[in-house]
């Protein structure tokens, strides 16, 4: 191996050198890009499975709870008998419950795991149960029968809308614990990148000094060997050794000087 290097032009030694640290170079730099990308993705997967599933299911969560408030204001503005107030509340009623339908369509079409879609189809399972008691309770205000309407919502509804809420908190630590997860596995594989690219760094160190010390002796031991031969012919000494056995330019030279 050393011989073939050192057969070499010493341009050509130095070109060589040169490409062994830039192809370390350039390995380095595709895997930090690498590495970036790969944690780049974890955390947008992150954001668009977790944080906009968590957003959507505030909005979803925080739309019930106006639904259920509206359906206790329009139970008690039909005791007082007060049909402009009841026909103000139906409407947010309805635009709450359109909320909730939108927020849950938004948070089916991220990427569900097994438990949050068993969880998820409770949920809509509950809520449609809650909407069936809520019509029942608007039903029980438009028949002038709004004290029924109250004992409803006080009972029944109120124990369904603590299941509700329940598969509510369930959904939000299910994307919780997965969040942490992802965060958990960028760390691990930023760690196992940086070892690699340090690990990297140290063999193009290596390479570069290990290649920079051998063309500097295939350059200096027979220029050195020149010299001492150049100063005993100085001194009158023909008695001189400068056998080469390199076919590069100094080479070429000490087999000239030789003859």
């Amino acid at each position: 191996m050393k011989k073939w290097f050192y057969n070499l032009k010493i341009s050509a030694r130095m070109i060589f050198g040169y490409a062994i640290v830039i192809i370390i170079t350039a390995i380095v730099g595709a895997m930090g890009i690498f590495s970036v990308q790969k944690v780049n993705t974890a955390y947008t997967t992150m954001y668009q499975n977790n944080m906009m599933a968590l957003e959507y299911l505030e909005k979803g969560a925080v739309a019930f709870q106006r639904s259920r408030s509206c359906i206790a204001t329009i139970a008690l503005n039909g005791v007082n008998h007060n049909e402009e107030k009841i026909k103000y509340f139906l409407e947010r009623l309805d635009f709450h419950n359109g909320n909730i339908d939108e927020s849950l369509t938004n948070y089916s079409q991220t990427s569900l795991s097994p438990d949050e879609k068993v969880e998820f189809d409770n949920l809509n399972s509950h809520i449609k149960e809650f909407r069936d008691q809520l019509e029942k309770a608007k039903q029980l205000v438009a028949n002038k029968r709004a004290v029924d309407a109250q004992t409803l919502i006080e009972n029944q509804m109120r124990d369904v809308a603590t299941v509700v809420d329940a598969s509510f908190t369930q959904l939000f630590e299910l994307n919780v614990e997965m969040g942490k997860e992802y965060v958990h596995n960028s760390s691990q594989t930023a760690t196992i990148f940086t070892i690699l690219l340090c690990a990297f760094v140290l063999i193009g160190i290596g390479a570069a000094l290990r290649i920079g010390f051998l063309i500097s002796r295939s350059i200096s031991n027979p220029v050195n060997k020149m010299m001492v031969a150049a100063n005993k012919l100085a001194v009158g000494d023909i008695n001189v050794d400068v056998q080469s056995d390199s076919t590069d330019e100094i080479g070429l030279l000490m087999h000239s000087f030789e003859k």
